[in-house]
């Protein structure tokens, strides 16, 4: 290493025990942070050095009691593990960087805080009964999903029913859909995770040499995971939010095919409108 630490002196002391292992640790410590530039550790940074020595501290004590004097000198195997330790330091900080500023793109707008808008006071208005309140009904439960408890009060007069009424009718739709539901929620979630796999590992795969070792073992992580997501956006796109017709007859307590016609009624109606 350097020529004002004899290591190896060193060493022997701490073998016939007239050199405290802590402070070998330390001796060795003190060097590498004073001469991290003439050992190409970190370059200028050395508040960086510090905190690669934290880590590396249990690795080196560790080294300590393994070492065994056969063919490389104390100094000789303390130099190379340092280094080797130096390299896997820098390309786990490189990995854990890329990571967060890939959680930061895809999830800092979400995590940002917002005051809550302003509520304006609207003038009180006289709602008219919807003309075909069947049709509204079914399309309700058909699109159950996305539909609120407040929406269900504020339309419930206006197609004759008891808001209480109607919010039976969508929590018992709701309990029957319940299974499906939390699949496609867990599916969802599953795909964001995954889309935000593919992003990490397009960004490692950017700051790797091309050509190397890694590079290719980085890509072929990178091909499996899209044809992964590919799949699994796939499958969440065919499970539908929608209740089933026969979901809603049920509910309703009316034959499949009358809501079949109420929701073919509809789709004519809009068409014609455009």
């Amino acid at each position: 290493m350097h020529k004002n630490l004899n290591l190896n002196g060193l060493f022997a002391q701490y073998v016939q025990g007239t050199v405290a292992k802590k402070d070998l640790e330390g001796a060795i410590f003190t060097f590498i942070l004073e001469n991290h530039q003439q050992l190409h550790l970190f370059r200028r940074d050395k508040d960086r050095c510090a905190d690669f020595l934290t880590w590396f501290y249990p690795r080196m004590s560790r080294a300590i009691d393994a070492y065994q004097n056969v063919g490389a000198t104390f100094e000789a195997y303390i130099t190379s593990l340092m280094r080797w330790a130096a390299r896997e330091y820098q390309s786990r900080q490189a990995d854990r960087d890329l990571t967060e500023s890939t959680f930061w793109e895809t999830q800092a707008k979400d995590l940002s805080p917002s005051e809550a808008e302003p509520a304006y006071l609207e003038p009180e208005k006289t709602l008219k009964p919807l003309p075909n309140p069947r049709q509204t009904l079914v399309l309700l439960l058909k699109t159950y999903a996305f539909v609120s408890d407040q929406r269900i009060e504020q339309i419930a007069p206006l197609i004759g029913l008891e808001p209480a009424y109607l919010q039976g009718l969508m929590d018992e739709l709701r309990r029957r859909r319940s299974g499906r539901d939390e699949a496609i929620r867990g599916l969802s979630d599953r795909v964001y995770c995954q889309y935000y796999r593919c992003m990490v590992l397009r960004k490692k795969l950017a700051v790797i040499p091309e050509g190397s070792g890694a590079y290719e073992k980085r890509k072929a992580q990178l091909i499996r995971a899209e044809r992964r997501y590919s799949s699994m956006k796939k499958r969440l796109s065919s499970m539908s939010c929608y209740a089933t017709n026969r979901e809603v007859a049920e509910v309703l307590g009316i034959p499949k095919g009358t809501v079949d016609s109420t929701l073919y009624a509809i789709k004519r109606k809009y068409q014609s409108r455009e």
